[in-house]
């Protein structure tokens, strides 16, 4: 999935918000995760290369994405408000990145995923997700 391009403001003057996900967000918030690993996680000199990571986030003929989706979906509508959940960051109404806090078995609190659009990393996005999940939890 493409999304439209975002006109990029500078770092100090991106207006981000923080706000709790919605079912909706689900698509975006899985593209999003499988373009950030496609650019984080493939290392030349270990043999892993793109193609190996394509395969491992989206399938071999991309026949995860929509599973993933739709498990993603569902987590998000049956979220009564009360617990943990997943917050995306916004930027012009745009879902840019998200967070997924967690609280373990021994009650430890921990971040299940980060990830931000390729094109909005290193402009502080990331710091607000977990800024908002610190004051949070």
């Amino acid at each position: 999935m493409s999304e439209p391009t975002i006109p990029q403001p500078e770092p100090e003057n991106l207006a981000v918000k923080i706000e709790r996900a919605i079912p909706d967000d689900a698509e975006i918030i899985c593209d999003i995760r499988d373009r950030a690993w496609l650019i984080a996680y493939p290392k030349a000199d270990l043999g892993i290369t793109t193609d190996v990571i394509r395969v491992m986030a989206q399938g071999r003929d991309g026949e995860f994405v929509p599973r993933r989706t739709a498990y993603l979906r569902k987590q998000l509508a049956d979220d009564d408000g009360n617990g943990l959940t997943t917050f995306v960051a916004k930027v012009s109404n745009k879902v840019v990145g998200y967070v997924d806090p967690r609280i373990d078995e021994q009650q430890h609190r921990r971040i299940g995923a980060i990830y931000v659009a390729p094109e909005f990393q290193g402009m502080g996005v990331g710091s607000k997700l977990m800024q908002h999940v610190i004051d949070l939890y």
